[in-house]
């Protein structure tokens, strides 16, 4: 622990960061340092320990002693959705910031997030980021989507950006009243939220810029429950389509018409296409995308498609 935060003004913070915690004593040291050093001071840090039986509440109550920006709650185990809701429903900032215990926010992340969605009126935004191992140790970098019909096109095979880089317009939330676990949705509480703001007519974007160190290992939940989250978000993805047809047509055609598309951006419609075509068949968008794009783009699409349905069985 570096700074001393208690000197700091109270006012009404822009921005509220909201943290989950069960059993992260090995990281939360970590995660919280990276926020309370955050370029952008204006924020409020509210902090649920979700019946942590290791070391976690006690790193939690250092903290808070030496940052009055941070605000904790400590009960019996709730589950995430339930901590997440709970963080965001005691949160008075006007943006919402995810953040979970085991990542690392770099120190720009939330001032250029800030930045973003009020010069691009959005409702929601992530940006990219890198995943470390256990050790912290930088595995891969990782570049999200960035136009409008890409960020669409994600969200019939993935998530537009990870859940715990997300910075959400509280208001958006509240007039449409959402939040986390609506529809029961367990494994994939942020593909659901994320789906249901489209719904309602949420402006997504991603900033062009690293923000976040995003943790994967072994025993971390998306890779205990790899098989439930898959059945979830395949069911997710589906419906997700039907109800888009028209707009997901839309974006194949942009698609087409963009002379200069991105390797990703390729891989990220032919997964979209694979999907689209499973629902409904159009020959001519099929082959509009198919002449568009890399050949071995259109197969990377096609086995991942595949790939995701074998799994279930």
């Amino acid at each position: 622990m570096k700074a001393n935060r208690k000197d700091i003004p109270i006012k009404t913070p822009i921005i509220s960061v909201v943290m989950a915690v069960f059993n992260a004593e090995h990281y939360l040291k970590e995660a919280i340092e990276s926020i309370i050093q955050q370029s952008l001071t204006n924020i409020e840090i509210i902090i649920i320990d979700d019946g942590s039986t290791d070391k976690s509440l006690s790193i939690i109550k250092n903290f808070s002693e030496i940052d009055s920006r941070i605000k904790y709650i400590t009960r019996e185990n709730r589950g995430l959705i339930y901590s997440l809701n709970e963080g965001i429903n005691l949160s008075i900032g006007k943006y919402i910031a995810r953040m979970d215990a085991d990542d690392i926010a770099l120190h720009d992340r939330l001032e250029v997030q800030y930045k973003f969605i009020v010069q691009n009126k959005l409702d929601i935004c992530g940006g990219d980021y890198m995943t470390i191992d256990s050790k912290g140790s930088i595995l891969k970098k990782y570049r999200v989507p960035k136009n409008k019909y890409d960020i669409l096109l994600t969200l019939l095979s993935n998530v537009p950006f990870p859940g715990a880089s997300a910075l959400i317009c509280s208001k958006f939330l509240i007039n449409n009243n959402l939040k986390y676990g609506l529809d029961g949705h367990k494994n994939a509480e942020d593909l659901d939220l994320w789906m249901k703001m489209y719904d309602a007519g949420a402006k997504f974007g991603n900033v062009d810029h690293i923000i976040l160190k995003y943790r994967t290992y072994s025993s971390s939940l998306s890779k205990t429950n790899h098989k439930a989250i898959k059945i979830e978000v395949n069911n997710q993805f589906d419906i997700f389509a039907k109800n888009h047809i028209e707009s997901i047509e839309s974006a194949f055609n942009k698609f087409c018409k963009n002379s200069c598309n991105s390797n990703n951006s390729e891989k990220i419609t032919a997964k979209a296409l694979i999907r689209y075509l499973s629902i409904k068949f159009d020959l001519n968008i099929l082959l509009k995308c198919f002449i568009k794009m890399y050949k071995v783009n259109f197969l990377y699409g096609v086995t991942s498609f595949i790939k995701s349905k074998v799994f279930l069985l």
